[in-house]
């Protein structure tokens, strides 16, 4: 199997050097080796330079949407679901956070689909773990792809693999006010730095979310047509602002539409915009 058809295979590697740099007052960083065996670590990947003696380099590794239509669903289901992810787990092990987009349902009593509507195995989610995925975000526009009913499963299931999120919240706890962000902290040979990662998405395909439990920048089916190129000061602006407010880093999904926008200090994971999530 080829996974050059999957979008986490295509951008598995996108921010994976993508280290944030730490001035410790004591500690060095670990020895670089490389492990040849595709359930280890690839450490080597991880070399940005030498850097200045004491340094300590974190390392981020992204990727877009983990998002399996049905002939990746049957692999899974035929191979086990750990197979999808033999030549990206090397990878995503060696970081210290790694990251994808979750983009739609687990819901085990309901059947697993695809394009239009995406309903996936909950094994998937251990599997994510299994390859070094311990963050998520869940706000965009598949995640409703199987209701209230989805979403909360699919929040379940990733909590129980031990995959922490942000976007997206409970169905009993949607009249409290969502978390801005998701605090994190990273921590390497006694040095640590502290993550607010935001997850948010522009509407979820016209699917009703009628306990409002997606973090939301604005409800539109309008912001982009798949294959188009999007233009206007407004979008431009949109993606630009977090920027300015400190954001350090952006992962961008659904790259297939682009949009014309300036760089910022800020890197993207993604030419899109339309779901996105910050790293500040």
């Amino acid at each position: 199997m080829r996974l050059a058809r999957t979008k986490l295979a295509r951008r598995a590697f996108a921010l994976l050097a993508a280290g944030a740099l730490v001035l410790p007052t004591a500690g060095h960083a670990a020895p670089l080796t490389q492990a040849g065996e595709l359930d280890q670590p690839l450490l080597a990947a991880n070399m940005c330079g030498a850097g200045d003696p004491g340094d300590i380099h974190f390392t981020l590794a992204a990727t877009g949407d983990t998002f399996p239509h049905e002939n990746i669903q049957y692999v899974g289901e035929a191979q086990g679901y750990d197979y999808l992810f033999d030549h990206v787990r090397p990878f995503l092990k060696a970081a210290d956070l790694a990251y994808t987009n979750f983009d739609g349902a687990m819901l085990a009593d309901s059947p697993y689909t695809g394009y239009p509507a995406f309903n996936y195995n909950p094994k998937l989610a251990l599997a994510l773990k299994n390859a070094g995925i311990g963050l998520v975000s869940t706000a965009n526009n598949h995640i409703m792809d199987r209701g209230p009913e989805g979403l909360d499963a699919t929040l379940q299931v990733l909590q129980q693999a031990g995959i922490v999120q942000h976007g997206t919240v409970a169905s009993q706890a949607a009249t409290q006010p969502h978390p801005a962000y998701l605090p994190l902290t990273l921590t390497r040979s006694g040095t640590s730095i502290k993550i607010a990662f935001l997850s948010f998405s522009w509407g979820t395909n016209g699917i009703p979310d009628p306990f409002n439990q997606v973090n939301l920048l604005w409800q539109s089916n309008e912001y982009g047509t798949q294959g188009s190129l999007r233009q206007g000061d407004f979008r431009l602006r949109q993606p630009q602002e977090p920027v300015e407010r400190g954001t350090r880093g952006r992962s961008g999904f659904h790259a297939f539409i682009l949009a014309e926008r300036p760089f910022g200090r800020a890197s993207s994971a993604g030419a899109g915009v339309e779901n996105q999530s910050q790293l500040g």
